[in-house]
């Protein structure tokens, strides 16, 4: 079986590649039976070496490769002599075809960043793969992730804490994850509201370029605007804050 794994939200992919991996085999031979590969460097050789080698005590292997949709995807730069577009189209067949015949034992899992509807790799193996895209998760969906979140934690939360987490951390569910368990602890017995949120999470404590840089890039403007003059007034100088960026 083929996955290819892929988009902004990191957190859903790893947590979607630990489905995969629990479904592969038992934890006890589970680290004996996995290969993960840097698709930006791994060959034609150690990827059929990884995909045809027999499972050892389970009747599947798992064959991770992180970053090789990445590796087709198109470059502002043009292609150096070491590197033509016509070697990389070749490159890119012989792994198409070694993917496409990939023995039944082996589960395959492409794990890759945002990735181009038109990466050609992408459009050759989609066919034949199980294709999941994980985007930032926005507006309701992200409300919906915290409502779950927050329920798993044995905790409750008003529809106002939502919004305000929501507007605070952006769709980042790393971060998000923690600050709704830090919340879930600190209001035990109760539940979340607004000025828990305010209290306790971490990007409406403190103002850094950092937070700021990562509200603008999670197109978050309003957070970014926020952290932005909150830094001014702490004496940032704007050129600083333009380097930064």
């Amino acid at each position: 079986m083929l996955y290819v794994l892929n988009g902004e939200d990191d957190y859903s992919i790893r947590q979607a590649l630990e489905e995969i991996k629990n479904r592969a085999a038992e934890p006890s031979v589970l680290a004996a039976n996995t290969t993960v590969l840097d698709g930006q460097r791994a060959n034609l050789e150690q990827l059929r070496n990884a995909c045809e080698t027999m499972p050892f005590l389970a009747d599947k292997r798992l064959v991770i490769v992180e970053g090789l949709l990445e590796r087709f995807e198109a470059k502002s730069k043009p292609p150096t002599r070491k590197s033509r577009g016509g070697d990389k189209g070749n490159d890119r067949q012989a792994i198409v075809a070694c993917i496409r015949n990939v023995p039944d034992f082996t589960e395959l899992v492409l794990v890759d960043g945002k990735i181009s509807a038109q990466n050609p790799l992408l459009k050759e193996l989609a066919p034949v793969a199980e294709v999941r895209t994980f985007p930032w998760l926005r507006d309701t969906r992200l409300r919906q992730w915290i409502q779950h979140r927050v329920s798993a934690a044995g905790s409750t939360i008003t529809a106002g804490a939502v919004d305000l987490l929501a507007k605070f951390v952006g769709g980042n569910l790393w971060i998000m994850a923690a600050e709704v368990d830090k919340l879930a602890m600190y209001c035990v017995g109760r539940s979340i509201e607004e000025p828990d949120v305010r209290a306790v999470v971490s990007y409406s404590q403190e103002a850094n370029i950092f937070a700021m840089v990562d509200a603008i890039l999670e197109a978050r403007s309003s957070v970014a605007e926020r952290l932005m003059q909150q830094l001014l007034q702490q004496g940032a100088a704007p050129a600083y804050l333009l380097v930064m960026l």
